[in-house]
């Protein structure tokens, strides 16, 4: 079944990896950044996506200026837009003690993947038509250099979350 997929963040990285996979699956895919016009840290941009995603199968929330995830799912649940099914790219580092001696971005960002954590388990728990999936990977990145099985990793979370409606993992 061919699929209407958004991606946010889709130029580099594992956004990148998530654009070329489903497209070369078949499916339409239509990416979200600031190199067309989606700079996800202004709010009239963000509400755009939203308005732009209403029929969207599928939304991988990838990208991660500020809050930006966090709101994002909030702001979708208020519009209580449960056609689509959102998958949201969290962070193993949630589940590490990050010495305050380190760069204080390390800390922001974990800080950042703790609230979109948070957000997830309360709008799962207050709409049961909700759906959204929080994939926490391992490493994928050696020195800001692209870990060549990515696309090996994302084939691994199609295929995980395709059986899911809601839910959180750990994936390696």
């Amino acid at each position: 079944m061919t699929m209407n997929i958004a991606i946010t963040g889709h130029t580099t990285g594992l956004g990148k990896s998530l654009f070329d996979f489903y497209t070369n699956q078949g499916h339409y895919v239509t990416g979200f950044s600031r190199s067309n016009d989606f700079d996800l840290r202004n709010w009239d941009r963000m509400q755009a996506l939203i308005d732009a995603t209403e029929f969207y199968d599928l939304i991988f929330s990838n990208a991660k200026p500020d809050f930006f995830q966090t709101v994002f799912l909030y702001e979708f649940a208020r519009r209580e837009k449960f056609n689509s099914k959102i998958v949201s790219i969290g962070s193993r580092i949630i589940h590490v003690d990050v010495p305050n001696t380190l760069d204080i971005g390390i800390n922001l960002y974990k800080t950042q993947k703790l609230a979109l954590q948070n957000a997830h388990h309360q709008l799962i728990k207050r709409y049961q038509n909700f759906k959204s999936i929080l994939i926490h990977p391992a490493h994928l990145y050696d020195n800001n250099v692209q870990n060549p099985n990515l696309i090996e990793w994302v084939k691994n979370m199609d295929d995980t979350i395709s059986m899911m409606a809601v839910g959180e993992i750990n994936l390696g």
